[in-house]
């Protein structure tokens, strides 16, 4: 960024090195053309014994010149030189091209000069018209007299002056509005990221959740067949039929979640929330014989996404269980309180669990997930022999929503 200024800076400098010189030659063609007032002294700066215009007005001249060739590089200094050549000017006389250039140094000096500058300059400039303008009256009692010198003094240095300030207060507005315009781009990109990685965990625990359960059922079933060749047809019959029912529901909520995907008009609904918790005793009869439900209270409807969670974490409990319980029995308790239901899913550690299943490590993190956003907490640790997961869901509506 400076290094660009300081391109910008020199680039700028040699522009206005190129106007100083084409308004130097220009001055002196106005010289020369009489556009001029200089006293004759008699002495060797006198207009009439040259025939042409003094040297000293073309040395104010010069010097308000290199002025404008400072006004980016050196504002301040630039000033300095271009009062110093305006004042000796006046004092010698007038000439017309040194003081239209030399309200160009005082518009510079305003736009690159300090900010204190910028805003010392106009107080200053209307001050000493004001003041020039009754040294005038009271000098000569004529009103009209002080009221012309007034105003021509105040076009040569007030009007610069002014223009600049309310140039300069429209580019730093712009520049204002061009960082908050900056800062607002930066809030919407970390919104995005924001809804974006909301979006990806989302989409993760639901591919989990459809994906890895129905496929850990297969997997423990059929690893069940493998290893008990001495199983009767009906029992492995059973056990084909529930890999094939997850299978299929697998494959199904897949297909659910890859349409939800493609089609750019859906809003913000989960494509599983058509699980309700009525279908516990159907995952719990999948799960095998050792597993049980209890439902405690009376059962009502619940808002359809606090169906979905409760589902969703008994499923991979129950999953869970069967990786790492072995055939241990599998417990799950629905309690249904005021406002909200009480899942409890215990399962007992017996050692006999399925050696090396592959797995993310990702089902606790996402159960905590779903309670969290509905405004409910999780458990889960050790208890006696086995293990317990507890989660409260709240069922309100108003409760629902706020989480």
């Amino acid at each position: 960024m400076r290094m660009r200024v300081l391109h910008g800076r020199i680039g700028g400098g040699q522009k206005d090195a190129g106007v100083a010189a084409l308004l130097f030659v220009g001055g002196v063609v106005l010289l020369h053309s009489g556009a001029y007032s200089a006293r004759d002294s008699g002495t060797a700066w006198s207009v009439t014994e040259y025939g042409y215009p003094a040297p000293a007005l073309i040395g104010t001249l010069a010097a308000v010149c290199a002025a404008v060739a400072l006004r980016r590089r050196a504002p301040v200094a630039g000033l300095v030189i271009g009062t110093i050549g305006f004042v000796a000017d006046v004092v010698m006389g007038a000439a017309l091209g040194t003081i239209l250039i030399y309200t160009d140094n005082l518009y510079a000096a305003c736009i690159y000069g300090p900010r204190k500058l910028s805003r010392i300059l106009p107080a200053l400039s209307a001050t000493l018209t004001i003041a020039l303008g009754v040294a005038v009256f009271a000098t000569g009692q004529q009103l009209s007299a002080s009221i012309v010198l007034m105003v021509v003094i105040a076009m040569v240095l007030v009007t610069p002056v002014a223009t600049a300030t309310v140039v300069k207060q429209h580019r730093d507005r712009a520049e204002t509005e061009r960082l908050h315009a900056d800062q607002v781009v930066r809030l919407a990109e970390l919104d995005r990221r924001e809804a974006v990685n909301a979006e990806r965990t989302r989409m993760a625990r639901e591919l989990h959740d459809v994906i890895a359960n129905h496929l850990g059922i297969v997997v423990l079933q059929s690893t069940a067949v493998l290893a008990r060749p001495d199983l009767d047809a009906e029992t492995v019959r059973r056990l084909l039929t529930t890999i094939r029912e997850n299978g299929v529901q697998g494959l199904t909520e897949m297909g659910a979640f890859i349409d939800l995907l493609r089609d750019d008009t859906a809003g913000e609904g989960l494509p599983s929330t058509s699980t309700r918790i009525s279908e516990l005793g159907r995952l719990i009869e999948q799960a095998g014989e050792q597993a049980h439900l209890e439902t405690i209270g009376e059962p009502r409807p619940l808002p359809a996404t606090v169906e979905l969670a409760a589902y969703r974490i008994t499923q991979e409990s129950v999953t869970n269980a069967l990786k790492h319980g072995g055939d241990g029995p599998i417990g799950v308790q629905l309690r249904y309180r005021e406002g909200e239901i009480d899942l409890t899913i215990d399962n007992e550690l017996n050692g006999s669990a399925t050696p090396e299943l592959p797995g993310c490590g990702a089902g606790l993190t996402g159960m905590r997930e779903r309670a969290a956003l509905l405004g409910g907490r999780l458990t889960a640790g050790s208890s006696g022999h086995g293990w317990r997961i507890h989660v409260v869901l709240p069922t309100s509506t108003r409760t629902v929503a706020d989480g």
